[in-house]
């Protein structure tokens, strides 16, 4: 099921959650780290739904990772909530932040951020790129 490779770890008031990279996914390994987690349950036959994440909460994917003060992790819709000055830092140096008050939604399926809330984003100067100039063009 969606929560096949997932494995949590307590040490303390701490939580650790990682999920294995399986064959059929393209959202590769992830981690969740915070200082309460609580796993859901939903359905019938009560299969785990997602994650609630409490307490300087740090969530690590193949090319990112996002730190803020609340998360809801759902491995069904794959997807991650986070709230509580979020902030996503890339693998290439882009950072985006976001206020006390703002959400960032993230897709790990298609890799797409959304922002609710006031936020800022920075780029590295060496990730802008300008065209190199070719003969047509000149």
């Amino acid at each position: 099921g969606a929560w096949e490779g997932v494995r949590m770890a307590h040490g303390g008031p701490d939580s650790h959650i990682e999920k294995a990279a399986l064959p059929s996914e393209t959202t590769g390994a992830l981690m969740l780290d915070s200082a309460r987690a609580e796993m859901r349950f939903e359905g019938p036959e009560l299969e785990p739904s997602h994650v609630v994440a409490d307490g300087q909460v740090r969530f690590e994917s193949a090319n990112r990772v996002a730190t803020g003060e609340r998360a809801t992790y759902s491995l069904t819709d794959e997807t991650v909530r986070m709230s509580g000055s979020p902030e996503v830092r890339e693998s290439d140096g882009k950072r985006f932040i976001g206020g006390a008050d703002s959400e960032v939604h993230y897709d790990l399926k298609n890799g797409a951020i959304r922002w609710n809330g006031p936020s800022r984003f920075f780029i590295p100067r060496n990730a802008l790129r300008t065209p190199e100039a070719t003969s047509e063009n000149r």
